[in-house]
């Protein structure tokens, strides 16, 4: 982020990281199998989590998509200079 400050930077990435947990907080409270699949998984009846995201397919491409972009900003800015 060529033009931010590091105090904006960090601001940024604490806002972007929030609305993360909003929406995953979200689920957590209002989708009982969103919930159920979630705690099989932290209870290791679902060891490596492939049936909670398999089951949350859209989750599985939010949270793809939401990591991933940042990334690849961060790594062509780190490329150009």
């Amino acid at each position: 982020m060529g033009g931010l400050s590091q105090a904006s930077e960090i601001t940024l990435f604490w806002i972007w990281l929030s609305g993360y947990l909003t929406i995953y907080l979200l689920l957590l409270c209002l989708s009982p199998r969103f919930r159920g699949d979630f705690l099989q998984w932290m209870t290791f009846r679902d060891p490596l989590g492939l049936r909670f995201w398999s089951r949350n397919f859209w989750f599985l491409i939010f949270t793809l998509a939401y990591f991933l972009i940042p990334a690849v900003l961060f790594a062509s800015e780190q490329a150009s200079g």
